[in-house]
């Protein structure tokens, strides 16, 4: 079955009709003149195949389908805005994961205190440790993570990276 272009808006509305059940409380909510809210009611009616409400003159109801659709439409919606939230998180650097593979002379001297600290400067932010094999060990890095330019946990560790070594938790 082919996907049909489902505008956001189109769902935004339907969501906002089926919790006030009036066109004009509902055009209200979202800000728009009654008629464009009909308009895009009436495409996204078009695009399931069935109405979605039962008009009267003192409101609406919702039919079968759209009692249906409501609560994907609101899953949909909620999907969307969380994705939106972590994007955005990991995009300015509130959010991610730090990986860190290490030798496993390393463990007791180096690693012990920096999962804490990472934590504590960088809640949102996961990090994951691994034993590489000593055979693989080939460099010395710096591990940065910058929340901002103003604000980088720089750690260094000895032999943390390989270049042949899957990236795997």
């Amino acid at each position: 079955m082919d996907r049909p272009e489902l505008p956001l808006q189109q769902l935004h509305a339907f969501v906002v009709l089926a919790e006030e059940l009036h066109f004009g409380h509902a055009a209200a909510r979202l800000g728009i003149a009654q008629p464009p809210l009909s308009q895009q009611i009436r495409r996204l009616e078009d695009k399931v195949g069935h109405a979605l409400f039962h008009r009267a003159p003192g409101g609406v109801t919702l039919t079968p389908a759209g009692r249906e659709l409501l609560p994907a439409a609101r899953r949909a919606l909620t999907d969307v805005t969380d994705g939106l939230v972590a994007a955005r998180a990991v995009g300015s650097g509130r959010a991610g994961t730090l990986r860190v593979g290490f030798a496993a002379s390393l463990a007791l001297t180096m690693l012990p205190g920096l999962p804490r600290t990472f934590r504590h400067r960088f809640s949102g932010k996961g990090v994951a440790f691994r034993r590489i094999d000593a055979g693989t060990v080939r460099t010395r890095v710096a591990v940065a993570w910058r929340v901002n330019d103003h604000n980088p946990l720089v750690t260094y560790l000895s032999g943390i990276v390989s270049q042949d070594t899957p990236d795997r938790p």
